[in-house]
């Protein structure tokens, strides 16, 4: 019977403290605590009191202890019947080691029948405990702490203490408040009654309650210090267990039932149960972190293996406090059982899984080199379509992961009020599934995307009575086990952790460029786990676009990720040959500002260069067939302009990338077929126009890349029939007029090709007859002059004969800029032999020289210097090129001065 009683109780054990980490422990106390005080000697029996009572009662026969309590009242009046009682009562209350010790495991709930002040005595001494300590329904309403000590059955000093048969009857009508929270408690959490005897005259009203109040309710158990086998099956008829702690001393037997309670559990000989319950919480996880994994486990680590798979690794060392010892023979104990098909390691191993770790360190040999099982052969995480740029919207259908990854496609998409009413019905979904995870998620983007919506114009005034969510508070609304469970991704959201990951970033890239100054004065530095940036990134970003955390607009975040693209470009510092990541090229196109991803690769730019971007062809393909082909296909399919969406600059940043790589031919056909599409179908800005410029010119200076004739021309006829067609916007025509695709022109002509229509050529005249004269001079200058340089003789004659028959005025309404252009335009047509009136034009410049004012148009004037530059053969102009040249050098001596 003895084992018996000790297996139960270890179950019992467990269960009351899991309801106890789950906020969910109530006590029931009864006078049994009283007597285990300090000054318990002197707090009297139930029977002392009675005794008492029953010698002003002389002749009375009844037992009933409510009904002597009654007739004493009748007889002797209440104030009579208190002072009575009041005299069994010691004058001071002094709490002892069991108040302490159920105040320190920090119960939601403290209810006892007890009319002494024990635990408010307590309270007062330790300053750690805080109770609201309730007597009355006046002081529930009050109440404003969670945690609550409700003296159910009133005391002295509120002169409501319950004793009589009368106050037993009229209880609902005294305190209907008190006795609807408790009924509400009993409910919801599970009870432990302590300090009570199978005869206690308050278990009857206890016992009634628990059996009149619902059908379903959480567990109830009973601590008592003997094996009673009747008084055991009469109380599992109320629904109540009994715990038996034997000891003949009850106050001894409460102090162990409490101290068990109170010890961490011994996980040593169930380590699978341990591991499991460390980490369980990220079961409601889509992706989990890495490092929140460990910082739950303690005393691990991940390594990375060659293939880069996360290895879960629990330490041998560092095992500092007793706690860590203990967890030390846990986690032995763990590996050992690994080749075992508990169900619960499997479910360990698909929570591991979240966190893209598939497998676990067994051992370490002489050597010093790891050995490990792995749960699964590959890389266990699903790659998000979101990593390629694909943001296409599907049905969801009201499930939880599909919304979320709709509204950070919406919001990509630049389309700002569909993710917010998308994100608006996915906090109402995890209501209804009381899914606290991710409605933390769902406060935290309602928060970014109302504050992007009041930046539309003609959004503003409609969501301008939208409330934000402050997530600390709402969290703190949440269960106490909701809060227990969604803590690491609250941390997250305010940013807690972001700033702690950016702070090991930050230091980890000073180390790496520490470790590279040594490394070029002829150290060495040894270094392990080069696989864990990678890693640790690849965790991070599927962590955000899994679980539907719209946070890559934060710089913090952005800066976060960057840093680890540092550390894999500082981990390469010695080779030639570089090589990046697919989450890498991610960071780069997503979170990289064009201008300053080119100021990370300038060493890669340079003819003759020290480094080589060498992307393998997966990666290339990649690039090619699902990042600009998914970015071209939203670019086209967009129906208007929003400031949230950056298609153009995804493709000038991973065109640019691709320009940085020796191409194959095949993967060009692809390149040019895409860049002919874009010319065709989408509306362009002048960032497109920029890039495809950029892509020529870098393949053409680092790879010396021969560019086919026809695709060029193919190219040039695409873009200029949108033009003739009137389809521009006004960006591609100033794209156009201003001459973005210089270098388009230039390998043109370095490839001679012929451009033979005639058709496209003479609609241009037309298109452009009736624009202003500066509208045509730029026109002329920056399209017709550079067609006219790769165009075949019939084309060219077309040409030449419209500009030749262009009145241009030399100075228009004293506008100096003007002047300065128009000039341009007459040496330009010199330098392309298409106008003859030499020593006109130089008159021109002349008078341009004497009227210019100092420190203005700067570009135009460097633009007349290199027209002259090139024209300074031709003697006729040689000496205004030397004027205009001090003109120039004299100018730009002042500004280096200042």
């Amino acid at each position: 019977m003895a084992n018996s009683i000790v297996d139960k109780n270890i179950e019992y054990y467990r269960l009351i403290k899991e309801s106890l980490s789950e906020h969910k422990l109530a006590f029931f106390v009864g006078s049994g605590v009283s007597r285990a005080s300090a000054s318990g000697d002197t707090y009297p029996l139930w029977s002392d009191i009675l005794k008492k009572l029953q010698r002003g009662l002389i002749g009375c026969k009844d037992s009933d202890p409510l009904k002597i309590a009654q007739l004493y009242a009748l007889k002797y009046g209440p104030l009579k019947l208190k002072s009575t009682v009041g005299s069994c009562f010691p004058t001071k209350d002094i709490p002892s080691d069991i108040q302490r010790a159920i105040l320190k495991l920090r119960p939601h709930c403290i209810i006892t029948t007890n009319w002494d002040c024990l635990f408010e005595n307590c309270i007062e001494e330790e300053i750690n405990y805080i109770y609201d300590v309730i007597a009355s329904d006046n002081e529930l309403i009050k109440s404003k702490n969670d945690n609550k000590i409700i003296k159910m059955h009133g005391d002295f000093h509120h002169d409501n203490y319950i004793f009589t048969e009368d106050d037993y009857l009229n209880y609902s009508n005294n305190f209907p408040l008190i006795e609807n929270y408790i009924k509400s408690i009993v409910s919801t959490h599970t009870i432990v009654m302590i300090g009570y005897s199978f005869s206690d005259i308050d278990l009857k009203q206890i016992v009634n309650w628990f059996q009149n109040h619902s059908t379903v309710q959480p567990p109830i158990y009973m601590v008592v210090n003997k094996y009673d086998e009747f008084s055991e099956r009469y109380l599992e008829k109320f629904g109540i267990i009994t715990i038996v702690v034997e000891n003949e001393n009850r106050t001894e037997s409460l102090k162990s039932f409490l101290t068990e309670l109170g010890t961490p559990t011994d996980f040593s000989q169930n380590p699978v149960e341990y591991v499991y319950n460390e980490i369980k919480k990220y079961d409601n996880y889509y992706v989990a972190l890495q490092k929140n994994i460990c910082n739950s486990l303690k005393n691990s680590e991940i390594l990375y293996d060659s293939q880069k798979r996360g290895i879960l690794h629990f330490h041998e060392y560092n095992f500092r406090e007793k706690e860590d010892e203990k967890r030390k023979e846990i986690y032995q104990n763990f590996i050992k059982e690994l080749s075992g098909c508990d169900e619960k390691i499997n479910r360990i191993c698909n929570i591991l899984a979240k966190a893209n770790i598939t497998g676990f360190v067994t051992s370490i040999d002489e050597k010093n080199c790891y050995k490990y099982r792995l749960f699964t052969e590959n890389n266990v995480r699903e790659e998000s379509a979101i990593i390629n740029f694909d943001y296409s919207i599907k049905r969801d259908e009201d499930d939880i992961s599909s919304v979320l990854r709709n509204i950070v496609c919406f919001r990509n998409l630049g389309r700002i009020e569909d993710a917010f009413e998308c994100n608006r019905r996915m906090i109402s979904l995890c209501k209804r599934k009381h899914n606290y995870l991710y409605l933390l998620v769902g406060f935290f983007n309602h928060n970014l995307l109302l504050n992007e919506l009041k930046y539309i114009s003609d959004l503003e005034i409609k969501f301008k009575q939208e409330s934000r969510f402050s997530i600390d508070i709402e969290y703190s609304f949440f269960p106490k086990d909701a809060q227990r469970d969604c803590e690491e991704m609250k941390n997250f959201l305010t940013m807690l952790d972001l700033y702690k990951f950016q702070f090991e970033s930050f230091t980890n890239v000073k180390e790496k460029e520490k470790n590279y100054r040594i490394i070029d004065r002829g150290g060495m530095v040894f270094s392990s786990n080069e696989n864990k940036p990678e890693s640790e990134l690849q965790n991070l970003i599927d962590f955000v676009l899994l679980n539907g955390i719209c946070i890559e607009g934060f710089s913090i975040y952005r800066e976060l990720c960057k840093n680890y693209v540092s550390i894999a470009l500082l981990q390469q510092q010695k080779k030639k040959k570089i090589t990046l990541s697919k989450i890498d090229l991610y960071v780069c196109i997503k979170y990289y500002k064009s201008d300053d991803l080119k100021y990370l690769f300038e060493d890669f730019q340079k003819k003759g260069k020290r480094k080589n971007l060498a992307l393998d062809q997966d990666l290339l393909n990649w690039l090619v067939d699902s990042v600009i082909k998914n970015c071209v296909n939203h670019f086209i399919d967009r129906t208007s302009y929003s400031i949230w969406d950056n298609f153009d600059g995804y493709i000038e940043k991973a065109l640019f990338i691709l320009s940085l790589n020796e191409l194959s031919d095949e993967l060009y056909k692809k390149i040019w077929a895409i860049l002919n599409r874009l010319v065709n179908e989408a509306k362009n800005t002048l960032v497109i126009f920029s890039a495809i410029n950029s892509f020529f010119a870098i393949q053409w200076n680092l790879y010396s890349r021969s560019f086919n004739q026809k695709q060029i021309i193919t190219l040039l006829e695409n873009l200029l029939n949108k033009f003739i067609c009137k389809k521009m916007n006004g960006y591609e025509e100033t794209a156009l007029s201003w001459n973005r695709l210089y270098n388009l022109y230039y390998c043109g002509r370095i490839l001679k090709s012929k451009f033979t229509s005639d058709y496209i050529i003479h609609n241009i005249i037309r298109n452009i007859d009736d624009y202003s004269e500066k509208e045509k001079i730029e026109f002329i200058q920056n399209v017709l002059l550079e067609l006219y340089q790769i165009s075949d003789k019939n084309c060219q004659k077309i040409i030449k004969q419209y500009v030749v028959n262009q009145k241009i005025s030399k100075m228009e309404n004293n506008d100096f800029g003007q002047f300065i252009n128009t000039t341009n335009y007459h040496l330009y047509l010199i330098a392309f032999n298409l106008k003859k009136n030499k020593n006109e034009v130089c008159k021109l410049v002349e008078k341009l020289i004497d009227g210019y004012p100092p420190k203005t148009y700067y570009s135009s004037i460097r633009s007349t210097l290199n027209i002259l530059e090139f024209l300074k053969k031709d003697n006729t102009f040689l000496g205004v090129y030397k004027k205009l040249k001090n003109t120039v050098d004299d100018l730009e001596r002042r500004f280096h001065s200042v």
